[in-house]
């Protein structure tokens, strides 16, 4: 049976905020708030090549990996681990993947199309959930994590030029305190020195997130008071966005203490309309698609539209 979007999305939603719940003891934050510096890949036997997953797919299975940990990028059914000389280990439970339904049916002008009609469900399991039994079975190794902070060439490289090639300012703050102001269109992020470990990156992609909903770019509603549904939004888009985009450089983004204060709001919003958890992870994926392309100097299209079938 097809499953509406509707569906889909109440399911991403009670997983999120089942993550948020159990992550708060005591008013305190105690679970880790990365991506597992793995974002999620499905195997393409064509190309023979990993590549990322889009759409509904990329949201759930990135939220798994956040859920559960998961220190591997790759994901795959059973048959397509047996492909790969690679078995899922017994008692392992699937995540759930969505394929789009489409029927052809006729248009007024009796010329034939495709009509997305919903999505069927199928189960796939992350590496980490497999064990290899052919000697030349796939074998994966996690993304190394960032063990201290002396600064990263690459990272400082990549920041860099998306510094140079953005449309908004970045000023050194010195003191304890980051922030993006849309009336100048600039952030602020205290020096790098100040920092002990690599969160000053992960700060650093924050505000830039911030940065993209300026009305020139994203245009997103930012909300004026901190304790505005739509203030506590935007910084759920921010801390998504930055997980996205630290994943992708293989640095771990955690929750920053400052926006603890925001996951009842987010709680609260999330509970009162399950539509919106989707939308918010595919403003953030699409913002830090835009800071890479911004890394390469490449022309981006900020203000994409959401396609109804993903």
């Amino acid at each position: 049976m097809a499953m509406s979007m509707k569906e889909i999305n109440e399911k991403l939603t009670d997983k999120f905020v089942k993550f948020l719940e159990d992550g708060l003891v005591d008013e305190q934050w105690v679970k880790p708030w990365n991506f597992a510096n793995a974002l999620p890949k499905r195997y393409d036997p064509k190309e023979k090549a990993w590549v990322a997953y889009s759409g509904t797919n990329f949201y759930f299975l990135a939220l798994e990996s956040l859920c559960m940990g998961y220190e591997f990028e790759e994901w795959g059914t059973f048959k397509q681990w047996k492909a790969l000389g690679r078995v899922v280990r017994k008692g392992q439970g699937g995540t759930e993947a969505f394929l789009p339904i489409t029927v052809k049916k006729k248009d007024d002008d009796g010329e034939e199309e495709s009509v997305f009609v919903g999505f069927r469900a199928y189960k796939v399991f992350n590496y980490a959930q497999t064990d290899k039994v052919e000697e030349d079975g796939y074998e994966s190794k996690p993304k190394e994590r960032t063990p201290g902070f002396e600064g990263i060439k690459e990272v400082d490289e990549f920041f860099s030029a998306v510094a140079k090639n953005a449309n908004w300012g970045m000023i050194d703050n010195p003191g304890d305190r980051a922030y993006y102001s849309p009336v100048n269109h600039t952030i602020y992020v205290p020096p790098k020195g100040q920092f002990t470990d690599a969160r000053y990156y992960s700060t650093v992609a924050h505000e830039s997130i911030h940065a993209t909903g300026h009305e020139s770019l994203m245009n997103r509603p930012f909300g004026r008071q901190m304790s505005s549904p739509k203030y506590a939004i935007e910084e759920l888009v921010a801390e998504l966005g930055a997980s996205f985009v630290c994943a992708n450089l293989g640095i771990g983004a955690e929750l920053d203490s400052q926006h603890m204060a925001y996951i009842s709001s987010w709680i609260k919003a999330l509970k009162a309309d399950a539509a919106i958890l989707r939308k918010i992870m595919r403003i953030a994926d699409h913002a830090a698609k835009g800071i890479f392309a911004l890394s390469k100097g490449e022309d981006f299209e900020w203000k994409a539209e959401e396609k109804k079938s993903e």
